[in-house]
C-alpha cells in the first residue's frame, strides 16, 4: 500500500497542471492497472490474514480442550504463501478478464476498483463480490470470532484463569480488529450506497482511497510491534532505562549544588563568627582586669 500511495503522489505532481489533458491516457495505462493490483493485493491479503488470525485464536482460547494446537512456524509460513496466493489471483483475474479493456483498474485517476461514482461500469459484479462478497465476509468473521473469545474470556476468567500471553494477545487483536472495522465499514457502507443507487459525491473516491484505506496497512504494523511483551521489555531496558538514568543523574547533580552551594554561605559566616569568639574573649578578660584592680584597691 505504501507503494501505491508513493507512485499517485509522484502521478499527481506528474499532471498537476494539465491533468485533463493527460487523465484518459493515464487511466488506461498498464502502469495504472499496475498499481491498482498492487492496492488490490494489500487489501486482501490484509483481511484475508487477519481472518485467519482470528480463526485460529479463536479455536485455540475458546476450545483449548479438543485437541486444537497452536500453529507452528511451518504451517503458519504455509498458511500465509496461500493467503498471498489467494490475494494475488483475486488481483489478477479481472486484469487477464478484461485485457482488451483496462478500465476495471481504470475508472479513475486513483486506479482503485471500489466503482462508486459510477457502480455498473465494467466489472461491476466483480469489484461487487470483492468488496460485499470476500471483504464483508471477512469482516463478519472477524467480528463473529472476537465476540466469541471476549464471552469465553468473561466467563472463563474466574474458574480457569487465562494466561496473561493470551489475555495480552486478545487486547492487542481487539485494537487491531478495531482498526480493521474503521478501514473497511465506511467502504462497504458506500459500496452498497453505490449498487442502490445512492448519489455518492466523487470526491468521496479519493478521500477514502487515501485516507481510510490505507488505516490497516500504516495502524497494523505498530500494533504488532509495540504492543508485544518483547518490544516492551526492551523498550524499558532500553530507552526507558536511559530517561531513568538522565533523570537520576539530574537529581544527583542539583543534590550536589545544594550541598555546594550551603558549604559555600557557611564558610563564608565563618569570620563573623571568630569576630564574636574574639570579642566575647576581649570582653571576658576586660571583666577579669576589672575585677583584680578592683580587689587590689580595696586591699589598699
Amino acid at each position: 500500500m505504501g507503494i501505491y500511495l508513493f507512485i499517485i503522489g509522484l502521478q499527481d505532481i506528474r499532471f498537476r497542471d494539465n491533468y485533463n489533458i493527460e487523465a484518459s491516457t493515464w487511466m488506461s495505462s498498464w502502469p495504472c492497472t499496475f498499481i491498482g493490483m498492487l492496492a488490490m493485493i494489500s487489501s486482501e491479503v490484509s483481511v484475508l490474514i487477519l481472518s485467519f488470525m482470528s480463526i485460529e485464536r479463536y479455536m485455540l482460547i475458546v476450545a483449548p480442550l479438543k485437541g486444537h494446537r497452536a500453529v507452528t512456524p511451518q504451517t503458519a509460513a504455509s498458511s500465509m504463501i496461500i493467503v498471498w496466493l489467494i490475494g494475488i489471483t483475486l488481483a489478477v483475474i479481472p486484469a487477464i478478464h478484461w485485457r482488451s479493456s483496462t478500465r476495471f483498474y481504470g475508472l479513475n485517476g486513483m486506479c482503485f476498483p471500489l466503482h462508486i461514482d459510477d457502480p455498473f461500469i465494467v466489472g461491476w459484479e466483480y469489484s461487487a463480490f470483492i468488496f460485499l462478497g470476500v471483504n464483508l465476509l471477512g469482516l463478519v468473521t472477524i467480528i463473529y470470532v472476537y465476540v466469541g473469545m471476549f464471552i469465553s474470556i468473561w466467563r472463563t476468567r474466574h474458574s480457569t484463569p487465562l494466561s496473561v500471553g493470551d489475555s495480552e494477545f486478545a487486547l492487542r487483536f481487539f485494537l487491531i480488529v478495531l482498526t480493521d472495522i474503521v478501514c473497511w465499514a465506511p467502504i462497504i457502507v458506500l459500496k452498497i450506497m453505490a449498487l442502490a443507487e445512492y448519489p455518492v459525491a466523487p470526491e468521496l473516491h479519493a478521500w477514502v482511497v487515501v485516507f481510510i484505506l490505507p488505516i490497516n496497512s500504516a495502524v497494523n504494523p505498530l500494533l504488532y510491534t509495540f504492543t508485544t511483551p518483547k518490544f516492551r521489555e526492551r523498550l524499558s531496558e532500553g530507552w526507558f532505562s536511559k530517561v531513568r538514568n538522565i533523570i537520576s543523574r539530574k537529581q544527583s547533580r542539583s543534590s550536589s549544588q545544594i550541598s555546594n552551594s550551603y558549604y559555600h554561605k557557611s564558610m563564608s559566616t565563618m569570620p563573623t563568627n571568630k569576630k564574636l569568639f574574639s570579642q566575647n574573649k576581649l570582653s571576658k578578660t576586660s571583666l577579669n582586669e576589672t575585677l583584680v584592680i578592683k580587689i587590689c584597691t580595696e586591699d589598699n
